[in-house]
């Protein structure tokens, strides 16, 4: 994890150690973007180094995230058993239910 942090803080000081540098060289820059002239540049502003820091801040919190998905599809959780899950002292006790229905369908049975 923190490789990533560390990355996305590299890429943020080389982000502003070239705004800095941008900041000097406005008068040699030129707006149209012909091809012909040698030495023309794409009329690109500056960056707002505000929502880039936001951006890479949500791009590494998207990337742990996915991390600990892949993490938890190679290492599964254990599931609990059935037994923990269900409350069996809370369901009704069905023998009283079996002991008066078993006379009652022994009438529909047919003798051939």
């Amino acid at each position: 994890m923190a490789i990533k942090q560390e990355t996305a803080g590299a890429l943020l000081l080389l982000l502003l150690v070239l705004n800095k540098n941008d900041s000097g060289s406005s008068a040699g820059r030129t707006l149209s973007g012909s091809p012909g002239r040698a030495g023309s540049r794409l009329p690109i502003g500056r960056p707002d180094l505000g929502s880039l820091a936001r951006e890479f801040h949500r791009m590494v919190g998207v990337m742990e995230k996915v991390d600990s998905l892949g993490q938890m599809a190679v290492n599964p959780p254990r599931l609990p058993e059935p037994s923990q899950l269900i409350n069996t002292s809370a369901l009704p006790d069905m023998s009283a239910l079996m002991d008066l229905a078993g006379p009652l369908l022994s009438n529909f049975k047919t003798e051939k």
